[in-house]
């Protein structure tokens, strides 16, 4: 029923573009006005699409991407010692701050210290659907944000939003940045 709607509504809107065109041809000689006229009823439905997208891609090229903007050491404090077990539930994998002789990271002592925040998305541009999602990781001690990962998400245009067509939404940065590809990049074996 919503399909057949979306047609009627389609189709109408086609009647309405075309009767202006005819309109304006009949009462205005030349060629100009009623291209002009046609093309006000292209951009109408589009408009905020091309102005979103070049938008969107202005944000992403200056805004997004992963950043780093402290490197830290992990010292032996941050390790399990021979007799400690890891009673942490915390998902993220800290594999690669595995020491060579086998020690692992003690990741309930590190997640005291280090957060890794998941952020909701927030709205960026309101009129140009952009959104804004930023995954830091701070130390909890000092309260500095040691590295971030900053993501937008657009969602289209107005008709596209109406209509809720699927797979409209695009984001950035390509590739999909990890909180775990970003420690990897923040943290390392501190060695002596």
């Amino acid at each position: 029923m919503v399909g057949l709607i979306v047609l009627v509504v389609i189709a109408l809107y086609f009647i309405l573009a075309l009767s202006a065109v005819i309109i304006v041809a009949v009462k205005v000689k030349g060629w100009k006005w009623p291209i002009f006229t046609l093309l006000v009823f292209i951009l109408i439905p589009t408009a905020d699409v091309i102005v979103g997208n070049i938008y969107f891609k202005s944000v992403c090229n200056k805004h997004s991407g992963t950043f780093v903007y402290k490197r830290v050491g992990i010292g032996d404090e941050y390790y399990l010692q021979p007799d400690e077990e890891d009673i942490s539930r915390w998902i993220t994998k800290l594999d690669f701050l595995t020491k060579d002789n086998g020690q692992k990271i003690n990741r309930e002592k590190f997640s005291q210290r280090y957060l890794f925040e998941f952020n909701m998305p927030e709205t960026y541009s309101k009129k140009l659907n952009i959104s804004k999602r930023v995954k830091p990781i701070i130390d909890r001690n000092t309260n500095e944000t040691l590295s971030e990962i900053i993501k937008f998400s657009y969602g289209g245009g107005w008709v596209e939003n109406i209509y809720k067509v699927t797979g409209s939404g695009r984001s950035c940065p390509k590739g999909k940045p990890s909180l775990l590809m970003l420690a990897q990049k923040t943290f390392y074996i501190e060695t002596e």
